[in-house]
């Protein structure tokens, strides 16, 4: 069984830390990912803690981080 997070939530699946890592080195929240992949923040706050399968989403996952890498590298050019 899953060890239990703060307040009985479960903890982040090893795929939930690389995503909150990669969504902190970009500053962006939960929100702005569930938006560019379109669904709402709980469904991919479930989806990181293992309570959701999301292997449906998981091209936008990537998709929608690289193009936040992109947006940023062009800020600094």
């Amino acid at each position: 069984m899953r060890e239990q997070g703060v307040r009985g939530k479960r903890a982040l699946t090893p795929f939930g830390i690389k995503v909150r890592n990669a969504l902190n080195e970009r500053n962006m929240e939960i929100k702005d990912l569930a938006g560019e992949i379109g669904i709402c923040c709980t469904q991919l706050s479930e989806i990181l803690r293992g309570k959701r399968p999301g292997k449906k989403y998981s091209r936008g996952y990537l998709k929608a981080l690289a193009n936040a890498s992109q947006k940023e590298s062009n800020l600094c050019i």
